[in-house]
């Protein structure tokens, strides 16, 4: 597992921590199963606060990306690829959705016109 916290960037350090792990479980660098570094040898690693690893892999937990054991650490959940596919479903809708509103705004109608178009074609 390969991580690099970039001092430039400002996306804090956990989320980018974060991101870095997501991106290899769902590019299959790291597998359901596989267990990563503990905290301290990832904090270690990467130079940063105990609490700052602790703190992502907790949000990792609480994706389902992860899952944490005492003794056993922190281990790939096998419903990674499950999560990370409904994530990635609702990142394209999310970027379908920009590219609606956009157009949308192009064409004069505001953020509550859509919404009530969006209700009519729902209800149809």
């Amino acid at each position: 597992m390969l991580i690099q916290i970039r001092e430039e960037d400002v996306t804090p350090v956990y989320l980018q921590v974060i991101n870095q792990v997501r991106e290899q479980i769902a590019s299959g660098k790291l597998k359901p199963g596989e267990r990563l570094p503990s905290v301290r040898e990832l904090a270690r690693f990467l130079d940063i606060n105990v609490n700052t690893v602790q703190k992502s892999y907790q949000g990792l937990k609480q994706m389902g990306l992860l899952v944490i054991r005492p003794a056993r650490g922190a281990i790939v959940s096998h419903k990674a690829p499950d999560v990370l596919g409904s994530a990635q479903n609702e990142r394209l809708l999310k970027e379908a959705l920009v590219r609606v509103m956009k157009e949308a705004r192009r064409l004069g109608f505001d953020k509550d016109a859509v919404l009530r178009l969006l209700r009519d074609i729902e209800a149809s």
